[in-house]
């Protein structure tokens, strides 16, 4: 599949060329952004370094996309998104079931937990729930098949690119690559009221899992109570965890 260019951007495949500067890209955005992120005060800085590691299996799966800046040659966009069964393999259930044993106390975070896990593990702790429930509903509790469900994994747009329907191109590009690879259905978690709205009112996800931050708990404490959009200081409410049948739009 050849991927679009329009007057303002390049679309391009998540590849070890652009890795490194995707991945910035993607930190510096999500820790302005993200409601989860900055809430739990999470180190950009130890994040940048996470990041080069992680998305480097998205650059194996071929599904992510990034968008250039066709007058500067920068990067300005991205969508990462991964086969949901490898996502959820060994290393991403091993990292599940230590952050629950560490919800419940069972082990001390110093002694087997990254910084960085242990900065995550109340929002690790709720959003595996929320892909449970998910699972239950649609799959009986089982985990799908390798090649079947894409996992929307991040999105976000520079500042300086905001307000051109860049997260949408960029969501359709990675759905047409796992169309045409024969993935069925995407899914996606969003933690903020705006990109839940633009997935489920302008691209057709449908809501299956909502959890009000108020009510996630986390070794017995409620660490997202009073949560704030970082940008708007508007206050979020919920998770989302939303879906759609893969068709070709």
């Amino acid at each position: 599949m050849d991927l679009p260019v329009d007057e303002h951007h390049v679309f391009e495949r998540l590849s070890a060329a652009n890795l490194e500067e995707a991945a910035l890209l993607a930190v510096d955005v999500l820790g302005g952004d993200s409601p989860v992120h900055a809430h739990l005060h999470a180190d950009i800085a130890l994040a940048r370094k996470a990041a080069r590691i992680e998305h480097a299996h998205f650059v194996e799966e071929g599904l992510s996309v990034v968008a250039r800046d066709r007058s500067t040659s920068r990067l300005v966009g991205f969508r990462f998104a991964r086969d949901y069964a490898s996502y959820y393999g060994f290393v991403g259930r091993s990292i599940v079931a230590l952050c629950h044993a560490l919800d419940r106390r069972r082990i001390h975070a110093r002694l087997l937990l990254p910084r960085r896990i242990r900065e995550l593990a109340p929002w690790i702790v709720a959003t595996d729930a929320m892909h449970r429930c998910w699972r239950d509903d649609v799959f009986g509790g089982s985990l799908p098949r390798p090649g079947k469900v894409v996992l929307l994994h991040g999105g976000g747009v520079a500042r300086s690119a905001e307000r051109r329907g860049l997260l949408v191109r960029m969501t359709e590009v990675s759905e047409r690559l796992a169309c045409e690879r024969g993935f069925e259905r995407a899914v996606v978690i969003c933690t903020g009221a705006r990109s839940q709205a633009l997935l489920r009112d302008r691209m057709g996800y449908r809501p299956r899992v909502e959890i009000a931050y108020d009510e996630m708990r986390f070794q017995r404490e409620r660490p997202f109570v009073g949560i704030r959009n970082p940008r708007t200081d508007a206050p979020e409410h919920c998770a989302m965890l939303l879906d759609r049948e893969l068709v070709p739009r």
